[in-house]
Order: structure tokens, then C-alpha cells, then sequence
């Protein structure tokens, strides 16, 4: 029997009251809980504190000043958020608050991953979120310190990290990912690491999209739509437009102070995008994750030792993602490779295969200012996916344009063999000749070719290396395929 001694009546009494009692200390525990948070949100902080001794001690809060400002308190897993937003939803709607929570508690994993941060280690890990829109209820409620440096979007120090709310949702949610990020690296980093790595990091892991119900941060966004209010590729698209492109010396030397502008989060997002991708840094850019507690000109020193026996290739291929970065860029796809020399018949020509699936391609061929080229070129190839694949030869099919010349056209260009730090800073960007099939040279006339003033060839504007390409956005390699074949003649 469960209960042997409820047959005696003062037993039966006994339990009774021990029960009411029971009752009553539960009704007043989650009473007392839910007005004691910050008391049970400090042994969790302490708990915190293990992950990293050095960090600040988390802001003391009142919760009947926050409360008698309006601020309203939710929690998650590893978010416990104070904001002034109101659940005032459409009907079907999911109100925005909980929605932030959830995202921030699904970073934790994806941030696990994206630093090689062991599971266990982010169990406690919890961060207080200030999201406001009227930033003066806030310092009513003593959630702004006195200290706390004046900031345009968000902040982070600590246990805590500030941030107003958006006109777009995207944005907002960038933002509390972008801090999240900095908070992250502090805690298990033990730093962010100079200006340009700290916000280009916080950045470029803040870009996010869903993928089955799971956060995939540091994402590839393909379209402008999938990130509204961020905006930081249209900038820099206008800078160099307008001839203000930044070298990534330059980029890699932006001050601190530097941050009051957007542009220079625009471009250290750019340079981490270009160094995590890039096949020549991609190693080196993870290890910097292990510096990030030296100084800028050490940080930055260690890392061109590692990336030297490859600068000229990587300031040559900044150039070319700076000049054509759009959304969905695949630094991979578009970084320069080499054509593919092909046996020719008969002697006399240079022939190259020329992928579809990548930009430029180098020939390696030198040419001076003035040379006359003849260049045909046959085979098909695959330059996009809807209902069925469209189908290209060199001459290019208009059902659609890129840079002013149809899909699928064969173009050329004559780039200096190096560039300088001046030339990528330029960014001039490389000038396509256009060329589609060329003209095909009649084996019977090869002999021919050097006296036959017939063949006036194709001039080169300038002294530099011939690169190839199919005419395609950067963008929309992933769907391509095939080759051309390309035969080149030089013409006296």
C-alpha cells in the first residue's frame, strides 16, 4: 500500500495539511519566481562567468523599474530579453519577440560549429538582450549604464548587448546576430580581434537563412529580397562606381573610429567573404580565429606571412570580386583560373578549353599593344536551367544579357601580367572584348595567314596576359556546364 497509515484520522489530517501547504508553496514559489528573475538569471550568470573569469560582471537590473517603464521580460534557453516592442500581431501572426528568442537560441549551435566551440561549454551561456525602440524608457528602467558608448545600431559588452529595432525584420535580426557574434568571441575567444576582422566576422557570420528548420549562419544570401535593410553590397557597388574601392591593405587597416561610418562594415564583411572562400586563404583566415588576441599590426602581420606566396593572385582576385560583387557571388566560380591548353592541328595555332563554370580563364598567352589575334571558337555549352537547359555556342543566345553582350558569347580580355596595390585600389575593373565565334581560318590559307591582308585579326588594346571567359553573371555559374574550344592565331 502506498499510504499505510491513512486509516488514522490524525494521519488523514496530517497529509491534508501537508498537501494544502504543498500547494500554497508552489503558488507562492512561481509567484516569488517570476519577480525574483534577475535573482535566478544571476546563478546562471555565475554559472556563465566559468565559461570566461575576465568578463565584466553582468549589469544589475531592477525589474520593478523595468517593469514600471513598460519594458516587457522574456526568456529563452540562452536569451533573456528586455524590450519595449508590444505583441500587437494580425491575426495568424507569430509575435516578433518570441521569434528573436528562438533565433538566438538557434545560434548557439550554429555558432558551436562555426568557432569549433565544444557543445558542453555553451550550456550555460546566456546573454541579456536590450531591444529598443524608445531609448529614453530604457534609461528610465536603468538598463542604459552611464558608460555605455553611444552607438548607431547596436553595442556589446559583457552579459548584455543593445541594439535598436529595424524597419525591416531581416535587419533586425542581422543586428542581433551581429552582436551575438561579437558576445560569442569574447566569451570563447577571449577577443574579437582588430577593427576590420572583429566587424567583418560579426557581419558575414550575422547573414543567415533557414535550411530545413536549421540556422545556417555566415550563409550565401542570392538575392537582395532574402536580406532587406542590410544593403552593404549595393554600397560598396556605388563605391567602386564612383572610384573608391578599397585595397585590402586598406581594408585591413581601417581605425576604430572608422565604424561611426556603414561603408567600412560594408567592406570588412567583403574582405572575410573574399578570405573564407577564397581556395589561396581559406586556411589561413580559419587559424586567425587564434590570434584574435594580438594587436591590429601583429594580427595583420601574421596573416600576410601565411597568405605571401599567394598575394599577387588574391589582390588580382579582389579585384574581380569588387568590381562585379553581386548577390550570390561565388568567389570560387569567379576567381581567375587557366584555360585548358588542347593539341591542335593543324601547326601554328594555340587552342585552350574554356569552362562555362568559372569566370576569366588565363591562357598565360603574353600579347603587346597592338598584336593582331585570330580567335575562333566551336562546341556548346550549358549557361542556365529553367524548363530545360539553354544551350550556347561562342556568338551567345539572347534570351538574356550580361554586361551589355548576349548569355554564352565568348569574350576576351588583356589584363597586366601584375597588379599593383594602385591598380586594385582603382579597380578599373577588367574591359570584355567581345569576340562570339571569331572568324574560323581555312586550314588550306594556315600558310597563308602571316601575308593576307584579308585577316585583319583582332588588336590588342594593351601589353598584359589574354583571359577568356563564356559571358555570364559571377552569380550564376552553379547551373552551367560544358566547354568551348578555342584556337588562337597570331597575326604579323
Amino acid at each position: 500500500m502506498l499510504f499505510p497509515r491513512w486509516r488514522n484520522p490524525a494521519s488523514r489530517a496530517l497529509i491534508l495539511v501537508a498537501g494544502v501547504l504543498m500547494v500554497l508553496s508552489i503558488t507562492v514559489f512561481d509567484g516569488a519566481q517570476a519577480l525574483t528573475a534577475p535573482q535566478v538569471d544571476a546563478a546562471r550568470q555565475r554559472r556563465m562567468q566559468r565559461i570566461n573569469p575576465q568578463m565584466p560582471a553582468p549589469l544589475k537590473i531592477d525589474p520593478q523599474r523595468v517593469a514600471a517603464a513598460g519594458i516587457s521580460v522574456l526568456s529563452g534557453k540562452h536569451i533573456t530579453l528586455y524590450t519595449d516592442v508590444r505583441a500587437d500581431l494580425v491575426e495568424g501572426e507569430t509575435d516578433p519577440r518570441q521569434r528573436w528568442i528562438e533565433l538566438f537560441d538557434a545560434a548557439v549551435p550554429a555558432w558551436c560549429e562555426q568557432f569549433d566551440t565544444d557543445r558542453a561549454d555553451a550550456e550555460n551561456y546566456a546573454l541579456s538582450a536590450i531591444i529598443m525602440q524608445d531609448q529614453q524608457r530604457f534609461r528610465n528602467a536603468g538598463l542604459i549604464p552611464a558608460d555605455l558608448p553611444k552607438f548607431p545600431a547596436g553595442y556589446s559588452r559583457g552579459h548584455e548587448f543593445w541594439m535598436f529595432v529595424q524597419p525591416e525584420d531581416y535587419y533586425t535580426r542581422h543586428l542581433i546576430l551581429h552582436e551575438g557574434t561579437h558576445a560569442w568571441m569574447n566569451w570563447f575567444l577571449g577577443s574579437t580581434g582588430p577593427p576590420w576582422f572583429s566587424e567583418g566576422m560579426a557581419e558575414w557570420v550575422a547573414l543567415h537563412r533557414r535550411d530545413e528548420e536549421r540556422l545556417i549562419l555566415a550563409a550565401k544570401i542570392a538575392l537582395a529580397d532574402d536580406s532587406r535593410g542590410w544593403g552593404r553590397i549595393g554600397r560598396i557597388n556605388r563605391m567602386v562606381a564612383a572610384g573608391s574601392a578599397m585595397s585590402l591593405d586598406d581594408v585591413m587597416n581601417i581605425p576604430p573610429s572608422a565604424f561611426r561610418e556603414v561603408k567600412y562594415y560594408a567592406w570588412s564583411w567583403a574582405a572575410c567573404e573574399f578570405f573564407s572562400e577564397h581556395p589561396l586563404s581559406a586556411r589561413a583566415f580559419v587559424r586567425l580565429q587564434d590570434t584574435v588576441g594580438q594587436a591590429q599590426t601583429e594580427f595583420n602581420q601574421s596573416f600576410f606571412r601565411a597568405i605571401k606566396p599567394h598575394r599577387d593572385a588574391l589582390d588580382r582576385d579582389w579585384a574581380l570580386f569588387v568590381n562585379e560583387l553581386d548577390y550570390g557571388y561565388d568567389v570560387r566560380r569567379t576567381r581567375l583560373t587557366e584555360a585548358v591548353p588542347i593539341a591542335t592541328e593543324p601547326a601554328g595555332a594555340q587552342a585552350f578549353q574554356v569552362s562555362a563554370t568559372h569566370s576569366w580563364q588565363s591562357t598565360g598567352l603574353k600579347v603587346r599593344r597592338g598584336d593582331r589575334l585570330r580567335i575562333s571558337a566551336s562546341g556548346e555549352v550549358v549557361v542556365g536551367q529553367t524548363t530545360r537547359p539553354w544551350v550556347s555556342q561562342a556568338a551567345g543566345i539572347t534570351v538574356d544579357y550580361y554586361s551589355g553582350q548576349p548569355l554564352g558569347k565568348l569574350m576576351a580580355s588583356v589584363v597586366p601580367e601584375t597588379l599593383s596595390q594602385e591598380d586594385v585600389a582603382a579597380v578599373g575593373g577588367v574591359d570584355s572584348i567581345p569576340v562570339g565565334t571569331g572568324m574560323p581560318v581555312p586550314v588550306v590559307n594556315l600558310h597563308k595567314i602571316n601575308g593576307t591582308r584579308g585577316f585583319n585579326g583582332l588588336a590588342m588594346p594593351r601589353d598584359g596576359v589574354l583571359w577568356l571567359r563564356i559571358n555570364e553573371s559571377p552569380t550564376r555559374l552553379r547551373d552551367n556546364s560544358g566547354h568551348l574550344e578555342v584556337s588562337i592565331f597570331r597575326l604579323k
